[in-house]
């Protein structure tokens, strides 16, 4: 199946998928013509700051077939594969024309060792060329206490954007910039709505939301309101329905895997996916606060929530976009979305959703027999039913 015909033939989409295949493109046109791009780490950097500060947000992602001699001698090879290859590219300096900063949250344990890895080497190393760092350290529990307090961080990092960028960030661009923002994810939601009748399929769905990283928010709208549009007139996909919980998934191999073997993944709950569209903001609070309410309320990711939360969550999302099954895919070493696995499997069952765990999986596209023995007999188990 992969990406069809209709998409192809579409040219919002051909635009959206020029810009997801080229993701430096904008970044490299933002530069020249004198802006200021953010290289971004982790999925709690609010974009809606760096957005009113005229700052492009330039999300690093990983690269599996590169080499990794920056990483090896840096890092220990427990690290997950995904950030060790986006490592190697901000110490390699692969992204050194691309970023006048580089900002990481805390979304995981690991970046936050990252974090520190990259400051003592740019500190050791003063030669390497790395972006001057920001570190945005949240707390994710649900507590009134942990919610002031992220206010406050979140407001010394609206300081730290008005020093890069030279102006005050006053309150009506920041909200201008979250009603950008709120339109582009009402859009996204729309496309997963069609995504779940059929009308779009999980490859094309990664391309739909993963461009928006990579360009600006209003330009994205545009073309995904002209998607939409013709979307809705597309032939529905067939295939057992799946969602998809685990590793991020940065490129599509996966999903054209599973659509090879006659699968379509309606939702997922990793941030290259539907986590990025899920909540909007507040507007009718003051700024700060509703972007702290949105990044601490909205769907909990696989690394910073409570077991609990995350086996309410998928039970949640799988019902909602009908999935018939679930695949639990994680790359070796990434290891926190599997500890959710075993509860999240028991209550699935309670439902009548079967649940495939896929863990230790190499980093990249896998075409081995084994893999694709097993995704055949888990889809001929569902049919079965």
């Amino acid at each position: 199946m992969t990406i069809r015909k209709e998409a192809l033939n579409s040219k919002a989409f051909q635009k959206l998928k020029e810009i997801y295949d080229n993701r430096e493109s904008i970044a490299r046109d933002w530069k020249a013509h004198g802006k200021k791009v953010a290289g971004i780490l982790g999925w709690d950097v609010p974009e809606e700051l760096l957005m009113a500060a005229d700052i492009l947000p330039y999300r690093i992602y990983g690269t599996p077939d590169i080499s990794m001699k920056e990483a090896d001698q840096y890092l220990e090879f427990a690290f997950p594969p995904v950030l060790r290859s986006q490592f190697e590219k901000i110490i390699d300096g692969a992204n050194a024309d691309l970023m006048d900063c580089l900002i990481i949250s805390n979304s995981t344990d690991a970046l936050v060792r990252i974090y520190y890895y990259i400051r003592e080497v740019a500190a050791l190393e003063p030669e390497k060329p790395i972006p001057e760092l920001y570190f945005i350290d949240w707390l994710f529990t649900r507590f009134r206490m942990h919610q002031v307090r992220n206010e406050k961080i979140v407001g010394q990092f609206r300081e730290k954007l008005e020093a890069w960028s030279g102006k005050k960030l006053d309150d009506q661009e920041i909200l201008k910039a979250a009603d950008q923002c709120n339109r582009n994810r009402e859009l996204l939601e729309k496309m997963a709505a069609l995504r779940r009748e059929g009308r779009i399929n999980g490859s094309e769905a990664l391309v739909i939301i993963g461009s928006s990283f990579y360009m600006e928010k209003d330009a994205h709208s545009v073309l995904l309101e002209d998607l939409l549009q013709e979307a809705a007139a597309w032939q529905t996909v067939s295939g057992v329905k799946l969602f998809l919980t685990g590793s991020g998934q940065e490129q599509s191999g996966f999903y054209q895997l599973l659509e090879e073997h006659g699968m379509v993944v309606v939702g997922e709950d990793h941030d290259w996916g539907d986590r990025h569209w899920n909540k909007k903001i507040d507007t009718s609070l003051e700024p700060i606060k509703g972007i702290v309410d949105r990044y601490m309320l909205r769907s909990p990711g696989t690394k910073r929530a409570f077991v609990s939360e995350r086996v309410e969550a998928i039970c949640r999302s799988a019902r909602a976009c009908g999935a018939e099954g679930v695949i639990a895919y994680t790359y070796l070493y990434d290891d926190a979305p599997s500890w959710d696995f075993p509860e999240q499997k028991k209550a699935l069952k309670e439902m009548g959703i079967p649940m495939l765990q896929l863990t230790g999986r190499p980093y990249g596209v896998e075409e081995g027999e084994s893999l694709k023995t097993k995704l055949e007999e888990f889809a001929s188990s569902i049919k079965e039913v």
